[in-house]
C-alpha cells in the first residue's frame, strides 16, 4: 500500500468496519506459507475466519490487478482465508502555482540571485515547476499525481506543448536544482540560462510558450506568401508589388512576435517557413 493520505484513511474506515464486527484487526502482518514473504496491509480474524485486506487506488494498473487475482487464488484455497480489496479514489495533485505566485517567486529569485546563486535557482525552480504544471493542464489528460519534473517535461514534449529545445534546456536546469535541493556539489549557473529559464516560467503561466509547430502556425495564419496573396509580379523589375502588404521578413517578424522563444527553434521555425513560401510574405486581408 502507497504510504498516502486517501489509501491510509481508507484503511482507518475498513479496520472500523470489521473491529465493529467483532475481528481483530492486524496492521501490515507477514503472512505466514503459502505466502510467506508477503506483507498484507492488514489482517482481520474472527475465530476460524481470516480475512487479507489489501487497500489499493481505484486506477491500479494491469499488473496489479493480476497481482491480487493471482493472490486470491491461493489465498481461497485455504479453508476460512479471504481476500479482500478496498479501493479508494486517488487524490489529483494540487493545483499548480498561479500566476501571481510564479511573478512572485521569479521577482524573489532575481533580488536574491547575486547574494545567493543557489538560492536563486531553487526560487526560479519551483516558478518553473509552478509553470510546468499549469501547461499540463492543457494536455488531453493530465498528470493525476504528482511527479518527477522530469518525467512532466518529457510527456509535455511528446504531446508537442513544449519542442524537443525546450524540454532539454528545462530538463538541464531541473536537474542543476535537484542538485542544490540534494545537498550536491553543482555546476555554476550561466546567468543567460537563468534569464531564459525565468522568462519561459514567466510566458507559460500567461500562455504564451510558444513550439516551433506554434509558430509555424501563428505566421500561416498572419501571412501567406506573395503568389498565394495574388500581389503582381513586375517581370521587368523581378519583383512583386506590395503596395500596404509588405515586405515582412520571416525571421524578424518572428523574432518580433515570440522575443521569448529559442534561438534554435525560431531558427528552424522561420528555415520551415522560407522553404515553403520564400523569404518574404504578405501581411493577409484583414490582419
Amino acid at each position: 500500500m502507497k504510504n498516502q493520505a486517501a489509501a491510509l484513511r481508507a484503511l482507518d474506515r475498513v479496520r472500523t468496519q470489521y473491529e465493529d464486527q467483532g475481528f481483530t484487526v492486524t496492521v501490515e502482518e507477514r503472512l505466514p506459507a503459502p505466502l510467506d514473504g508477503f506483507i498484507a496491509d492488514a489482517v482481520a480474524r474472527r475465530g476460524t475466519e481470516t480475512v487479507i485486506i489489501e487497500i489499493s487506488s481505484s486506477d491500479m494498473s494491469d499488473a496489479t490487478r493480476s497481482r491480487f487475482s493471482r493472490l486470491g487464488e491461493i489465498v481461497t484455497a485455504h479453508k476460512g482465508w479471504r481476500i479482500d480489496l478496498i479501493t479508494f479514489e486517488p487524490q489529483g495533485p494540487p493545483p499548480p502555482l498561479d500566476g501571481g505566485d510564479v511573478v512572485r517567486r521569479i521577482e524573489e529569485a532575481r533580488r536574491v540571485a547575486d547574494l545567493s546563486p543557489d538560492a536563486a535557482v531553487m526560487l526560479t525552480g519551483s516558478a518553473v515547476e509552478g509553470a510546468l504544471r499549469k501547461l499540463d493542464l492543457r494536455r488531453e489528460r493530465p498528470q493525476r499525481r504528482l511527479s518527477s519534473s522530469h518525467r512532466l517535461i518529457r510527456e509535455l514534449a511528446i504531446d508537442g506543448l513544449l519542442s524537443d529545445a525546450q524540454a532539454e534546456r528545462l530538463d538541464r536546469f531541473a536537474r542543476l536544482r535537484n542538485e542544490t535541493a540534494h545537498g550536491l556539489r553543482s555546476r555554476t549557473i550561466d546567468q543567460d540560462e537563468l534569464d531564459w529559464v525565468a522568462q519561459f516560467a514567466l510566458a507559460a503561466t500567461e500562455g504564451r510558450v510558444a513550439t516551433i509547430e506554434n509558430m509555424i502556425e501563428w505566421f500561416r495564419e498572419n501571412y501567406e506568401p506573395p503568389d498565394v496573396a495574388g500581389l503582381f509580379y513586375d517581370s521587368e523589375e523581378g519583383e512583386f508589388m506590395w503596395f500596404d502588404r509588405g515586405p515582412h521578413d520571416v525571421e524578424d517578424v518572428l523574432w518580433e512576435q515570440f522575443e521569448h522563444a529559442l534561438e534554435s527553434d525560431l531558427t528552424e521555425a522561420a528555415d520551415y517557413l522560407v522553404g515553403e513560401g520564400g523569404s518574404e510574405w504578405a501581411k493577409r486581408d484583414g490582419v
